[in-house]
């Protein structure tokens, strides 16, 4: 249910099957479908990577509250033609929208974060993601997959971010739960822990720190469960 919306980011749209078992949709088509099931309108959708590779983000708006400035995307390489392995990682593009909210002089930025599972360009990622933002001094959401697990192998990068941002997804627990197997054999992250972050930078010349609210739902359709990680729904007051 996202009539209450009036941001939602989508990750690794991918093509799928339809329910019928027949029709096969393309990124495109779902886009479509969350936008007539949503009343949301897309603002920006892109692949992540490659239009060979059917990973696409997408962002979406309510227009009757909020107006779409535009959209930076920040690749980590040049000429990001990148499919498999290590140079796949490299494709991971960081999009950061800036609205404003109609009859207000408030404008803020949205941040659609996918990060790498590999450590280093990971931690380039964020680097990268910091440098911007700083730059930028808008008020600013990051939301996503970090890939980073706080208490094991990422501590240092959530160190990182919080050297800039602040974390109000710190005490949200299990995010993330993979469809099977205990740990993925790939990267070894564990089925059961949290991968996604709010991350939310304040700029220098703000006068009252918005209140952020955030919590965690694992989202199930007649009985099944839709993603193998959990809705993150971030509630901000102006």
């Amino acid at each position: 249910d996202t009539k209450n919306f009036d941001i939602l980011l989508l990750q690794e749209i991918r093509r799928c099957k339809h329910a019928d078992g027949v029709t096969i949709l393309e990124p495109i088509d779902i886009i479509r479908l969350v936008e007539e099931s949503s009343g949301l309108t897309c603002a920006i959708a892109q692949p992540n990577n490659t239009d060979d590779v059917a990973f696409w983000k997408a962002t979406f708006i309510n227009l009757e509250k909020l107006y779409h400035n535009n959209t930076r995307t920040i690749w980590l390489g040049e000429n990001p033609d990148r499919t498999s392995g290590s140079d796949f990682e490299f494709g991971k593009n960081i999009m950061i929208s800036n609205f404003t909210i109609l009859g207000t002089d408030i404008d803020f930025q949205v941040g659609n974060v996918h990060a790498p599972f590999n450590k280093d360009i990971r931690g380039l990622y964020f680097e990268t993601m910091i440098k911007h933002v700083i730059n930028q001094d808008l008020y600013t959401i990051m939301i996503g997959d970090y890939n980073t697990i706080p208490d094991m192998r990422g501590l240092e990068h959530i160190q990182l971010l919080e050297t800039v941002f602040d974390r109000p997804s710190k005490d949200l627990g299990i995010t993330f739960i993979g469809f099977d197997h205990d740990c993925d054999p790939l990267t070894m992250i564990p089925y059961q822990s949290q991968l996604d972050q709010v991350c939310v930078f304040n700029p220098k010349d703000v006068s009252v720190i918005p209140r952020v609210d955030v919590s965690a739902t694992n989202v199930i359709f007649n009985g099944t469960r839709l993603s193998d990680h959990f809705l993150i729904e971030t509630t901000v007051r102006f």
